[in-house]
């Protein structure tokens, strides 16, 4: 607060100047402290205004090694893709000479076997057969059947001996089939023909092997017909990921009934053996 005080003529300046002037002491002895807070803060500001001016070429040169170093990544980055590249073009080379020798092999392999194979399938006994011993016994190549006299009566003391490429006793299974059938779907996929098919009397098993138990479900315990379906589309997504080779794949459902081949899927209408 400013307090004014009137002072009459006769009174002494000397009463009222010393007071006036004595709140600056306090000031007096705090100034050479701000003086030197003021030249630290100069040197604060000449130091900040001169990074400042250093801070564009220092970034600059801090972008440019950036970029260098980049530029020698990418250089070393092309280098291996083309070194990669070359890898896999060789690996390509090598895998289509062994495909080519692997379907040579298989063929000589089918070949030897016979272009023709048999495959019998034993299948187990139902409840009304359990005491009809109609297998006697079977090996892996070999069934043995009891013979029938000319009243069709059963004779196990003369037993008849079928000789067949391969066996599957009763308690094969549906992979059993179709491992021993997958080397033909790789020969299909190789450009040769090939059919599969199931024959057999009524009740003989010929529905559950190719098509399983269950009809209106096809994926419990599928039969040969979709395992091998499944395994050609396998080997065409596997001849995709390798590129060594692209395959079209069709498929046709007929059925021959009194020597009439139809088309299932086309409305069961009848078509000629050659469209099929």
């Amino acid at each position: 607060d400013t307090r004014v005080q009137i002072l009459s003529r006769d009174a002494n300046p000397a009463d009222w100047v010393e007071p006036a002037f004595a709140h600056q002491t306090p000031l007096r002895q705090v100034l050479p402290d701000l003086k030197a807070r003021v030249s630290t803060l100069k040197t604060e500001v000449a130091e900040m205004r001169k990074q400042v001016k250093e801070a564009p070429g220092e970034m600059q040169k801090l972008i440019d090694e950036r970029l260098r170093q980049l530029q020698d990544f990418d250089l070393a980055s092309a280098e291996e893709v083309q070194k990669l590249k070359g890898e896999v073009s060789s690996l390509q080379d090598e895998l289509r000479e062994e495909q080519t020798q692997r379907r040579q092999l298989l063929n000589e392999v089918i070949q030897t076997r016979g272009r023709i194979q048999v495959f019998c399938r034993v299948r187990k006994l139902s409840a009304a057969e359990k005491d009809m011993e109609a297998v006697v016994k079977c090996t892996e190549h070999t069934v043995l059947c009891p013979g029938v006299n000319s009243a069709g009566d059963l004779q196990s003391n003369a037993c008849r001996v079928f000789r067949v490429d391969h066996v599957f006793p009763p308690e094969s299974t549906q992979e059993d089939v179709h491992y021993k059938v997958a080397p033909l779907c790789v020969s299909c996929m190789d450009g040769y023909n090939v059919t599969i098919f199931a024959y057999g009397q009524t009740g003989s098993g010929k529905t559950y092997t190719m098509s399983g138990p269950n009809a209106k479900n096809p994926r419990e315990n599928p039969g040969l017909a979709y395992r091998a379906l499944r395994h050609l589309f396998e080997l065409k997504e596997q001849q995709k990921v390798t590129k060594t080779g692209s395959v079209d794949l069709f498929l046709s459902v007929v059925e021959i009934y009194n020597e009439t081949i139809y088309d299932l899927l086309g409305d069961r209408v009848e078509c000629d053996f050659r469209q099929v």
